[in-house]
């Protein structure tokens, strides 16, 4: 009998993962979750992870996360020579606070909705048979990953009682001299847990996709050069606000 086939039927008869054992599969054991999702899909917990990490950073430290805010309004108002009193600054700053999160978590849930479309489409280019509910699912599960590397961030940030824009776990954390530069916002994107989530990502993609590992891969470091090339980007744009 074939290889393939007897895999294939093994795959098949595998017992079901309830959703403790895949969140913890997405961290442990990512083929089995992969497997599993590649036989049902699931796609609501990733779209709720993916709102919640934004919100669950900023809300999870809120104090320094509203004093931050000020700073930065602060600075920025007296770059673009704007005139703000204390009473309306508290007043923008106490509005932001509240509304920075909610956007943030909108906006995330919609740019994963948006990738996960991007990614099955590239993967069509590669001959890759796997359906957008598939790679959603891929997508939604490693945001394990990244939720993880948030609750990193919120408990370092509660020991050194800073707020910051750069994770302590980025390459970036090691070049705050060339903050603002393009280098500086790719450096954002040379992160412990994000590099984690794009290999369970591919390793995701290349079974459902029943497409070789090394092209799933290369969807990956793709995905990686467009987003290190836009946060660097951005990091630019900000720091013109800036000064």
């Amino acid at each position: 009998m074939n290889d393939d086939l007897v895999i294939e039927q093994q795959s098949n008869t595998l017992p079901r993962l309830n959703v403790f054992q895949r969140i913890a599969g997405a961290i442990f054991s990512p083929e089995r979750l992969m497997s599993d999702l590649e036989q049902k899909p699931r796609v609501l917990l990733g779209i709720i992870l993916n709102v919640l990490a934004p919100v669950i950073l900023m809300y999870g430290t809120f104090p320094m996360f509203k004093e931050y805010l000020r700073t930065t309004m602060e600075m920025t108002a007296a770059n673009t020579a704007q005139q703000m009193t204390p009473e309306l600054l508290d007043q923008v700053v106490n509005i932001s606070a509240i509304s920075t999160p909610i956007m943030g978590g909108i906006m995330a849930g919609g740019m994963f909705l948006i990738q996960a479309l991007v990614i099955w489409l590239v993967t069509k280019i590669f001959k890759g048979q796997a359906s957008y509910k598939q790679i959603l699912s891929v997508l939604g599960y490693s945001s394990v990953i990244s939720v993880l590397g948030t609750i990193v961030t919120v408990a370092v940030i509660y020991i050194t009682g800073t707020y910051t824009d750069v994770t302590y776990t980025s390459l970036a954390s090691l070049l705050p001299e060339i903050k603002g530069s393009f280098i500086y916002g790719v450096a954002k994107v040379v992160e412990v847990f994000y590099i984690w989530q794009l290999v369970v990502n591919a390793i995701g993609i290349a079974i459902v996709s029943k497409m070789d590992k090394k092209k799933a891969y290369l969807i990956m470091v793709l995905v990686l050069i467009v987003y290190a090339v836009f946060t660097g980007y951005s990091e630019i744009k900000a720091a013109a606000l800036l000064k």
